[in-house]
Parts: structure tokens; C-alpha cells; sequence
């Protein structure tokens, strides 16, 4: 569920249900504004397309929905279950209305990794999942997501490239291609 409120804390809506799944847990909630004033908001749970998965929904500036459920990540669809699933999304705006969405789970080439995706601002997905972790080994968890005019930038914590419990960031373009290393 959501709620807005003016500045100073009046209720502008009722609670407002977020998710169109209903049966089964929805949780780990993460919410963005847009330039627009519109909302994002992704959270991980059962829903359409993966019942352990990442998701998220538009919603304009006073909470009518734009969008319906948006299944995040392309992997793990049928994989993913309560050891392993599609975890603690992040979700961040862009300059344009779009937004990106991370999170750790289970990945094409990580067992437990970062992974990130961009969609534009009609809710279509702007790149394929995308994978910020270069070291598989270990968990990696945390994320941290920014979303600039040429790419963006992820964080995590975990283990990594000389570090086997420290904190790392990754830069990509607008693609979705690594511009540095972890």
C-alpha cells in the first residue's frame, strides 16, 4: 500500500494498493518521484511471471495508477524461491520519466548478485537486465542505485575484487556497458 500527504503531513489519498497480485507476500518496498511529479514504486514478491520476483508500477502525481504490474528481472523466473530470490529492489528516477531498478538475487552468470534494469517513462523496459558485479564468488547485497544523464552508477557491498567484505561501486552508460571495473 501507499499513502500521499501535502508537505506538511495532510493526507492527500487513502491508502492506494500498490500491487495487482494479490495472493501470496509482497514486501521490501522502494519509492521514487519522477520529473513529473509522478511515483514509482518496486518491491519484490509474488507476482505475475515469478512468484519470487522483482516489480514495479507507475503511478501519476495523485496516485492514479499509470501502469499496471511490471515484472523487473528476466532471470530467475521459476528458479527463484524463498532461499534464493529477487531481493531489496531499489528503485530511482531519471531526467527523463524513466527509472532504473536494482536489486540482488540470482542472475545469468551470479548465484547472488547486483543486477539493475532501465525503463523508460511509459513503464517499457529501455535495456535487458544487466549485471554490476564482476566477482561471483559470495554474496553481494545492499543496493545502491544513481541514475545519470549518460548512465549510471551501482553500489554494493560483499565480496569482491580485493575485498572479501567490503563496499564497491560500478559505472555504466547509457546502454547498460560497463564503464570501469568493480
Amino acid at each position: 500500500f501507499m499513502r500521499i500527504f501535502e508537505d506538511e503531513g495532510t493526507p492527500v489519498t487513502d491508502e492506494l494498493l500498490v500491487n495487482e497480485t494479490v495472493p501470496g507476500q509482497q514486501r521490501e518496498p522502494s519509492i521514487t518521484t519522477d520529473s513529473t511529479g509522478g511515483i514509482v514504486v518496486s518491491w519484490s514478491g509474488h507476482g505475475s511471471g515469478d512468484w519470487n520476483g522483482v516489480f514495479a508500477r507507475q503511478f501519476a502525481p495523485g496516485g492514479t495508477p499509470r501502469s499496471g504490474e511490471i515484472l523487473v528481472n528476466q532471470t530467475g523466473k521459476g528458479f527463484s524461491h524463498w532461499f534464493f530470490p529477487q531481493s531489496n529492489p531499489i528503485v530511482v528516477a531519471d531526467d527523463d520519466g524513466g527509472f532504473v531498478v536494482g536489486w540482488e538475487g540470482i542472475g545469468i552468470g551470479d548465484f547472488y548478485g547486483i543486477f539493475f534494469r532501465h525503463f523508460g517513462a511509459d513503464g517499457s523496459a529501455l535495456i535487458d537486465t544487466v549485471q554490476a558485479n564482476e566477482s561471483i564468488r559470495g554474496l553481494q547485497g545492499n543496493t545502491s542505485v544513481l541514475a545519470t544523464s549518460d548512465g549510471y552508477v551501482v553500489g554494493w557491498d560483499g565480496k569482491g575484487i580485493g575485498d572479501s567484505n567490503g563496499v564497491f561501486f560500478r559505472e555504466f552508460g547509457i546502454a547498460g556497458n560497463p564503464l570501469d571495473r568493480e
